[in-house]
């Protein structure tokens, strides 16, 4: 039979063919249609008894992204996130998800320093200030959603479960995230804050191993050492017997770190079922109305926003909109692909992004301590780059 006639494209080799129609006899589908397989089935609602038989393929979001340049039909992708399209190796996906990863970090390191430089050139309070940052990158999210993936938009929005879902996701995890890491940074520095936020690599860590019932690997365990060495490096300046930093600026930092853990933890299934975008972009404008409604009860709202000059109107533009929209957009696409223990290790690129366009940008002094701090973030990287990805 020609693939052609059978899937609406040439991608499918004979093997290929074979061995889908030997997995089609066995689980007792028959003759249906094979279009109707790759179009029809979605993981996401199948039950366990139904999966293998209705779920053995998907097509979709993750799908599209997946095709050749020149290629006009549709790929195959088997549910672990290959592809048995021979033409894009499930490497170059692999190496999409650390580019995505690791430019969402370094934008949210320089997120940070913008906060910063808002904090000592305005009078905008932590929760206003992350409250502005959501909802406007969520209403940029949203005029994208509409002009793209409009169907999409509205079938999640009309979903009950999806909704209750995004609605958590945007105020426990987005809101909740940007909301500490603000509030750190105003105890302390953008550097300093965001090294505390790396300490999510041990939550991540920890919660992996649990599920796959497993002890961390070498690299693992290795990368993970780099990484509390340069914690504890930045934030003692290599005295153990000193926390060179306020006590409310170490909580909020290890909130931070908490709240990242569940946002990049948390949102897998939406990802898998909608797409990293729109799960973001909803996510993230639920989270813009949760800062307005906590605002609006805790006064600051009426108080009404501080005088801002140019200059921090187009700090607080460029905070909204690389440091925002692009640092979630970026960092959360990376981690569906590369999953959240490798995107969160692949994450040590925030605090040296922070702590180095600190450094240049605002003047800040560091120490010996903080270099070297840095340096061990650095090696973090290289050593969860060749280690093997975590199924988490």
């Amino acid at each position: 039979t020609d693939s052609g006639s059978v899937s609406g494209s040439s991608i499918l080799s004979v093997p290929a063919i074979l061995r889908l129609h030997m997995a089609r006899s066995s689980s007792g589908l028959g003759h249906r249609p094979l279009k109707a397989e790759i179009a029809g089935s979605n993981p996401a609602r199948a039950t366990k008894s139904s999966q293998a038989l209705r779920g053995l393929f998907s097509y979709g979001d993750m799908a599209s992204e997946m095709k050749p340049p020149n290629h006009k039909g549709p790929t195959l992708v088997v549910h672990d996130g290959s592809s048995m399209n021979e033409e894009q190796p499930h490497s170059n996906r692999q190496l999409e998800g650390i580019a995505s990863t690791l430019i969402g970090a370094i934008a949210w390191g320089f997120s940070g320093t913008c906060v910063q430089y808002l904090f000592s050139s305005t009078a905008l309070d932590p929760l206003l200030l992350t409250t502005i940052r959501q909802f406007g990158a969520g209403l940029v999210f949203l005029a994208v959603l509409l002009a793209t993936q409009r169907e999409t938009l509205r079938a999640m929005l009309a979903d009950r479960d999806t909704l209750m879902r995004l609605v958590i996701f945007g105020s426990c995890g987005l809101f909740l995230n940007s909301a500490v890491y603000a509030t750190a940074i105003s105890y302390t520095n953008a550097g300093t804050a965001t090294v505390l936020q790396s300490l999510n690599i041990v939550f991540v860590l920890a919660i992996s191993c649990l599920r796959e019932r497993r002890a961390p690997r070498q690299l693992e365990l290795a990368a993970l050492v780099c990484a509390l060495a340069a914690t504890f490096l930045i934030a003692t300046h290599g005295d153990p017997t000193a926390i060179h930093m306020p006590a409310l600026g170490l909580f909020f930092g290890i909130a931070t770190a908490a709240a990242a853990t569940f946002y990049t933890m948390y949102p897998r299934p939406l990802f898998q079922r909608w797409g990293s975008f729109p799960v973001t972009g909803i996510g993230m404008l639920l989270g813009g109305i949760t800062g307005l409604i906590v605002c609006t009860v805790n006064g600051t709202i009426p108080g009404g926003i501080p005088p801002l000059d140019l200059t921090s109107i187009a700090v607080l533009a460029v905070a909204v909109l690389v440091g925002t929209f692009g640092a979630y957009g970026l960092f959360l696409h990376g981690i569906s692909i590369v999953g959240p223990l490798w995107g969160n290790m692949l994450g040590a690129a925030e605090p040296v992004s922070a702590t180095v366009i600190t450094a240049l940008w605002l003047g800040t002094a560091f120490s010996w301590a903080d270099w070297a701090g840095l340096a061990l973030m650095v090696a973090t990287i290289f050593l969860v780059a060749l280690s093997p990805t975590s199924d988490c």
